[in-house]
């Protein structure tokens, strides 16, 4: 009894490995070739000519209809189903079908006048001639099918949706800026094996096709980027942008697609061209390409704000996986002091929605969240006064200035009354511009345009009646942070308070003496006086030794 029942294990175990050995895949038809089926071998009509079914096809309890989830969407996500060809079954394997004449102007289009006929036609010749007749038309016909992704969701479920050939567009939220590309979509699915045997899904799933444009602007600091940093008037800029390119299906238009760049700068910005494009492949590579774009600039007499309108040739970048873009911009003398910053924001404009064309002929656009740089630059705020009294303040004070790498800076009167001189950088002396600076009435010098670093104020003569203390003095703008991010502020010395202006503007104090004192120059001039010191000493006491000797 015991090698008969084990005999009859060994033979279920042998079928079962013969039956899944013997197993063939069954492989999806696209959406119009599954119709093609449909309509001709397993048409209602054609019952005797349809080739058996080896595996069995399941008809669903309620046999008219089935479902249609739509994966790979964000919640608020606006899901439409057209029903172009409708297809009912009595028996859940042989269909009858009939054209939708609510869509009769897109059969027409296509120059079609039976379902058998609409599905030899290509899917990207259906796609393109749906959007512009249906969702892009002047008069939309409702769709027959609407589901809005919910909160938290991911998709869409259509429950109990009739059988058919759908047209799907979805549309993308407010606040959403993915790009999803219309679908054709049949139901039920067929599947076909290797041995041309052919199986039928009722519930179907298909995942959308989208991309999520986006676009990043930095300040290009050697080989870091940044969102912010500091300069001084007359520095040059380099900024960077960085954006994916939108993928669309391949029956989209490319001269309706829009995917234009808008850089605006503030009036403490000059744009000075210099615009490279370069091309970014899925490996990573770059390549720099040239009549991408249309580049415009405008510059608002009244504001002083500059615009720049990169408009590119789609059909010339739909090859890259994304755009790295640079260009160059001065800080000049209108910007800003302190922390509103000098700041240069940009946006995308691009199509976002394929299944419909706006009153401009191209398909409707979306503009990215805007992305902002900022360049922060910073004052000198100095008072001139008595040695041991401060409340004696001293007019007529000379300075001079230089960076740390021994440029010199010249200066521009700004506001005469307030003696405020914009700092300007640079190799030969600007027209108009004063490489000296005094101070007036209550000791009083104001100096702005000056960015993060180490400069060397030189007292070039003391008032009158004064002489000067310390003649090479120190200034180091440090810039104040939060964390990692600036304020737009700098950072005083201990003990010192902000001045009368604002916290962007260094205080310093500088002293002058009524008694003539030996002169604090640093450097040379402290080894000079003192080798004078050593060498009046010695004399001293040479002369007196011969005194002693006499």
């Amino acid at each position: 009894m015991k090698k008969i029942l084990s005999v009859i294990l060994s033979c279920i175990l042998l079928i079962g490995t013969v039956q899944t050995a013997s197993a063939k895949e069954s492989v999806p038809l696209s959406p119009l070739d599954g119709l093609k089926y449909l309509t001709q071998e397993a048409s209602a009509d054609n019952q005797s000519g349809m080739k058996p079914h080896k595996a069995p096809i399941k008809a669903p309890v309620n046999l008219p209809q089935g479902t249609l989830t739509i994966t790979g969407l964000k919640e608020g996500t606006t899901v439409q189903a057209y029903r172009l060809v409708e297809l009912a079954s009595k028996d859940g394997k042989h269909f009858s079908n009939t054209l939708n004449n609510k869509y009769i102007d897109l059969f027409n289009a296509l120059n079609v006048s039976s379902a058998s006929a609409f599905s030899e036609k290509a899917g990207s010749t259906v796609l393109a001639k749906a959007q512009e007749i249906i969702t892009a038309g002047e008069t939309p016909p409702d769709a027959d099918y609407n589901a809005v992704t919910a909160a938290g969701e991911t998709g869409v479920t259509i429950n109990n949706i009739e059988y058919g050939f759908y047209y799907v567009a979805m549309t993308a939220g407010t606040e959403d800026y993915t790009i999803y590309n219309p679908l054709l979509v049949l139901v039920p699915q067929v599947q076909k094996d290797e041995a041309g045997d052919h199986t039928y899904t009722y519930n179907v799933t298909a995942e959308a096709k989208s991309s999520q444009p986006k676009i990043e602007k930095n300040i290009v600091e050697g080989t870091e980027r940044v969102p912010e940093t500091t300069a001084s008037i007359g520095d040059t800029i380099q900024y960077e942008l960085t954006t994916p390119v939108p993928t669309y299906t391949a029956h989209v238009d490319d001269s309706k697609v829009v995917f234009k760049i808008t850089d605006t700068m503030s009036k403490g910005l000059t744009y000075t061209g210099g615009v490279t494009v370069y091309g970014v492949n899925e490996e990573g590579s770059e390549t720099s390409i040239e009549d991408v774009e249309q580049t415009a600039v405008s510059t608002d007499d009244q504001t002083g704000i500059t615009t720049i309108v990169m408009d590119f040739n789609y059909t010339k970048i739909k090859t890259y996986k994304s755009l790295r873009i640079t260009y160059t911009a001065k800080l000049n003398e209108q910007a800003v002091i302190g922390t509103s910053g000098n700041s240069n924001e940009v946006v995308l404009s691009y199509s976002h929605d394929t299944s419909r064309i706006d009153e401009s002929g191209k398909y409707q656009t979306k503009d990215t969240p805007k992305d902002e740089t900022k360049v922060y630059t910073f004052g000198l705020d100095i008072t001139k006064y008595e040695l041991g009294d401060p409340n004696v303040t001293l007019p007529g004070a000379e300075f001079s200035l230089k960076t740390a790498d021994n440029k010199q800076v010249y200066f521009r009167l700004k506001k005469e009354n307030e003696n405020i001189y914009t700092a300007i950088i640079a190799d030969t002396q600007p027209e108009g511009a004063i490489a000296t600076v005094t101070t007036i009435a209550g000791g009083k010098l104001i100096i702005e345009g000056l960015g993060e670093g180490t400069y060397t104020l030189t007292e070039e003569r003391a008032p009158q009646d004064y002489y000067i203390i310390n003649k090479n003095i120190t200034i180091t703008i440090t810039p104040e942070k939060n964390g990692t991010t600036l304020t737009g502020n700098v950072t005083q010395d201990s003990g010192v308070s902000e001045g009368t202006l604002s916290k962007a503007y260094y205080v310093k104090g500088i002293e002058n003496s009524p008694d003539y004192v030996l002169p604090i120059t640093g450097g040379i001039g402290t080894i000079l006086f003192g080798l004078i010191a050593v060498l009046a000493a010695a004399v001293a006491c040479v002369m007196l030794y011969k005194r002693r000797s006499e």
